[in-house]
């Protein structure tokens, strides 16, 4: 994690915005404008090393949650499970997410198109793990419950997994690193925003765990 300054008043900046001279702002000084990523060849991680950098963005997190303006939102319907998104571009390496992941069925299992690392803040769900290069699915190698508290990084661009929350929605922060060059599924339609009332209410969720 570089130690990056807001070029209008000096604080941590925590948001990258495309100013002139690609300028870092403090959530009070960003712009609102979007960071175009581009994705870039393959590089193997050191592991725990994305894990510590969602710890240090989480540390943002009660500054962060705060500002509504600084988050995207996407309600992903297209296959189960159902999830609703909020998501911010930290910096040019890490894109913040945060997630309400709702029970289902069956699952999608899929590739990640970028290496991540998760923490689940609350309910429990099911995760199957495999591996396989390209798009035909692997088998399901292993599966296991994981619960509030739980936290797990993926960084082998072949690591396939799924998840299926148990009993209730489960609410999780996901932080991912530069997207790989790599195969994963897409919707077949563009999705949208979630609605003005859903995304006020999941940021609220999210500000009850990380109070300044």
């Amino acid at each position: 994690m570089r130690d990056l300054k807001c070029h209008a008043c000096g604080e941590d900046a925590t948001l990258l915005y495309a100013g002139p001279g690609k300028l870092f702002a403090c959530a009070l000084h960003w712009t609102g404008s979007k960071v175009d990523w581009q994705a870039v060849p393959t590089v193997q991680l050191i592991k725990g090393s994305l894990l510590d950098a969602m710890h240090q963005i989480e540390a943002k997190l009660p500054i962060l949650l705060t500002a509504a303006r600084v988050w995207n939102s996407l309600d992903v319907n297209y296959e189960p499970p159902h999830v609703e998104r909020l998501w911010h571009q930290y910096d040019d390496n890490y894109r913040l997410y945060l997630h309400r992941i709702h029970p289902c069925n069956e699952a999608l299992f899929h590739p990640h198109p970028w290496p991540s690392a998760v923490h689940i803040l609350s309910g429990s769900y099911e995760m199957g793990i495999g591996y396989g290069e390209g798009s035909k699915q692997p088998p399901v190698a292993a599966t296991l419950t994981l619960r509030g508290g739980s936290e797990y990084e993926m960084i082998e661009p072949n690591g396939w997994h799924y998840v299926r929350p148990l009993a209730g929605p489960s609410l999780s922060i996901m932080v991912t690193g530069q997207p790989w060059q790599r195969w994963s599924p897409s919707p077949s339609t563009k999705l949208g925003p979630l609605k003005a009332e859903v995304f006020a209410e999941l940021l609220e969720s999210f500000r009850s765990f990380f109070r300044p």
